[in-house]
C-alpha cells in the first residue's frame, strides 16, 4: 500500500532519550518529546511510557488512558486493548474506554454480543461490559464468540463417561443441539 502523499502521518521521534511525534509531512514536532518511549500511532492512538508505566495519547496528544498500566497498550484488530495493572487484566474499547476494569487474570480480545470471556481462579467464564457474570458455569478454556453468535468451551469431566471436550455454545450459554467440538471438526453426537 502506498502512502497517501496529502495525508499527514505522525511517527515518533527521538530528542535525547524522549519521544514525541513528528508531522510525516513537515517533520515538524506535533506532539512534544516527554515520554521515555512511543509507539507508533495504530488508528487515532499510540501507546506511550513515562516512568515505567503505560498509557494511550490521541493524534492530538490529549492523554486518552492515563499513563498508569503495567503493559504496553496494543489495539487489536477488533478494536479493543488489554490494560493491565500488576498481574490482573481488563478491556479499554474501540474510543479508548474502559470496558472492563483490571482485575481478572486474563480476559478475551474483545466484546461480542455484548460478552467478555475472562479468566480467574483458573477457570474461563463470560461477563457483560459492566462485569456481571453472565455464563452459568465456569470452563476450562473459553473463546470470544464469533460473529455468528457462537463460542467453543471445554469442559473437563462431562458426560456420564467423564470425557473432556470442545462443546459448542450459542449466546445463551446452550450446547449447541449436542454438538461437539473435537479438534478442528465439529461433531453431532
Amino acid at each position: 500500500m502506498v502512502p497517501d502523499e496529502s495525508r499527514s502521518y505522525l511517527v515518533p521521534f527521538v530528542s535525547g532519550t524522549l519521544f514525541g511525534y513528528l508531522d510525516s509531512r513537515n517533520q515538524a514536532v506535533a506532539i512534544p518529546a516527554i515520554y521515555d518511549w512511543a509507539k507508533p500511532f495504530e488508528g487515532d492512538y499510540a501507546c506511550v511510557m513515562k516512568d515505567g508505566k503505560f498509557g494511550c495519547i490521541r493524534r492530538s496528544g490529549e492523554l486518552v488512558l492515563p499513563i498508569e498500566y503495567d503493559a504496553p497498550i496494543y489495539f487489536n484488530t477488533y478494536g479493543f486493548a488489554k490494560i493491565k495493572k500488576g498481574i490482573k487484566y481488563g478491556l479499554c474499547g474501540p474510543n479508548a474506554e474502559i470496558i472492563l476494569q483490571p482485575k481478572y487474570l486474563n480476559v478475551g480480545d474483545r466484546v461480542s454480543l455484548g460478552y467478555v470471556r475472562v479468566l480467574n481462579d483458573g477457570k474461563w467464564f463470560y461477563v457483560d461490559v459492566d462485569g456481571n457474570k453472565k455464563s452459568p458455569r465456569v470452563y476450562n478454556d473459553a473463546t470470544d464468540f464469533n460473529d455468528k453468535g457462537s463460542a467453543f468451551v471445554y469442559i473437563e469431566d462431562r458426560g456420564k463417561y467423564g470425557d473432556s471436550k470442545w462443546y459448542a455454545i450459542d449466546a445463551d450459554f446452550n450446547d449447541y443441539s449436542g454438538c461437539v467440538y473435537r479438534g478442528d471438526v465439529l461433531i453431532k453426537k
